[in-house]
């Protein structure tokens, strides 16, 4: 736990996401566990992507817990929630990004208390707020992701990430492991150590020392693509959207045939891809990299589902650690 803790206290993350692999995987849990751990903190700040703190959640109707928050910590929020919480605050400043509940405002806790954090929705937005709390004096921003979405663990959106899985994905505690375990592999790719396209928003085909550009801003013709590689060589394609199970599994017809492909994505969030594509993916001989290394600095687990069932807590500790170098932790425990 402490090795965890550490990692998250290093100067270097300024700012922590929080991403969850869906529903009710113990994202909330986890923010109030860390809000609690670095409540000490002159210039802890919170703020999300989407709405967090509610009573209900919006989508599976369960009771969810309420975020905790402490005196002198900072809260990037839309205006509209203000108006449910139950502790004293102060207005610093506007930001001029706004979701459906209003403004994102900062303000900053005058007393303890609850309240619900609804937060900027896109990347662009959320970097836009993170700067400005850093103008406010914040040293610790974390940052509560939405459902199924990465985004906020982008290294170029947040310095350090952790991934919250749970229970609720899935009945079968092996196949809970897999999913897991695949997530944490996508977060955790290796940096392409090659020659770099310094545009990123056409698919790019690098032979060598040779970067070529082709009119592709997607990887959905995947079948176009192919005709760029050249047999005998080692092609390596830089994907600026998207990597899909498709176009993985379009690739991989490729490689079947003995040519050398290399898939360079632009982080780990941009790909979309089952456990089995990948993996027959590189067992073919492919292989997976990426521009930006995320920095994934482990992974919080929630043992119970809302649907009624849950898993011994140590043993999914005990299986995800099989497979998982990082730290793996129940906040509960």
């Amino acid at each position: 736990m402490n090795n965890i803790l550490t990692s998250i206290a290093s100067p270097e993350i300024f700012s922590l996401s929080i991403v969850g692999m869906g529903k009710n995987t113990g994202k909330t849990v986890t923010l109030n566990y860390l809000i609690n751990k670095f409540n000490y903190l002159e210039g802890l700040a919170v703020t999300s992507v989407g709405l967090d703190g509610e009573d209900i959640d919006q989508v599976t109707y369960t009771e969810k817990p309420a975020v905790y928050f402490y005196e002198d910590m900072l809260v990037a929020t839309a205006s509209e929630t203000l108006k449910e919480f139950d502790c004293q605050f102060e207005i610093l400043a506007g930001t001029e990004v706004y979701n459906q509940l209003g403004e994102i405002m900062l303000i900053k806790i005058k007393s303890f208390g609850t309240g619900i954090v609804a937060g900027p929705k896109q990347s662009q937005q959320l970097i836009k707020v993170l700067k400005k709390l850093k103008q406010f004096g914040a040293k610790k921003v974390f940052v509560d992701g939405a459902i199924n979405r990465k985004a906020a663990a982008a290294p170029t959106v947040t310095d350090g990430t952790i991934l919250a899985t749970g229970a609720a994905i899935t009945r079968n505690i092996n196949n809970l492991v897999q999913e897991t375990v695949h997530q944490v592999n996508l977060l955790s790719l290796p940096k392409w150590k090659g020659k770099t396209p310094s545009d990123s928003s056409r698919l790019m085909m690098i032979i060598g020392e040779n970067i070529q550009r082709t009119p592709f801003s997607s990887a959905i013709k995947a079948k176009d693509i192919i005709q760029y590689f050249k047999d005998g060589q080692r092609n390596a394609v830089f994907v600026p959207g998207a990597v899909t199970t498709g176009f993985i599994n379009e690739v991989t017809s490729f490689v079947s045939k003995g040519h050398k492909v290399d898939i360079i994505a632009k982080d780990g969030t941009k790909i979309f891809c089952l456990p089995q594509d990948l993996n027959n993916f590189i067992k073919k001989g492919g292989n997976l990299y990426v521009k930006r290394s995320c920095k994934l600095l482990g992974v919080f687990i929630n043992p119970v589902s809302p649907k009624g069932y849950e898993f011994s807590s140590q043993d999914l500790v005990n299986k995800l650690q099989r497979f998982i170098k990082l730290p793996v932790v129940d906040p509960l425990k």
